[in-house]
């Protein structure tokens, strides 16, 4: 699915919710604007670690009260993944092999990598069983 301008994204059934995680990132914060201005959606819900409420990749309880505060907004009929993890909390991009550091790539593995089914297997139950779901990981920069 390509969401830009103009989308009408009529692949996804009208109404319930949109659910985008990683909301305040660049990525994130196009996406959820794109949403709001389809009109598609009954609401869109933007999620990140400042959101209220919070929602980190690195916490379990955080994804747990996010998925049940998604669930009591609507049907979930997309869920778009914008989280990423290139550098900050004290790193910085490698720019060679000398640069490689293993605290940093063990980061960058389990925020990238181990997101997908952290937050997915959090919202299982509030996602319809009996209409198609849209679920998108969205790649962009930085944390």
């Amino acid at each position: 699915m390509v969401i830009g301008a103009g989308t009408t994204m009529l692949s996804i059934h009208a109404d319930g919710a949109a659910v985008v995680t990683g909301a305040t990132g660049g990525v994130g914060r196009a996406l959820v604007a794109t949403l709001r201005e389809s009109g598609r959606f009954s609401v869109v819900l933007a999620l990140s670690r400042s959101s209220n409420p919070a929602f980190d990749v690195e916490s379990e309880g955080s994804i747990r009260e996010a998925a049940k505060h998604a669930a009591e907004r609507g049907e979930i009929r997309l869920l778009i993944d914008a989280i990423g993890f290139l550098h900050g909390d004290g790193f910085e991009p490698e720019k060679s092999w000398r640069g490689l550091d293993a605290s940093h790539m063990a980061k960058a593995f389990a925020v990238n990598a181990n997101r997908a089914s952290a937050s997915h297997e959090a919202l299982p139950a509030p996602l319809p069983a009996h209409r198609e779901v849209g679920i998108c990981h969205a790649v962009g920069q930085g944390r």
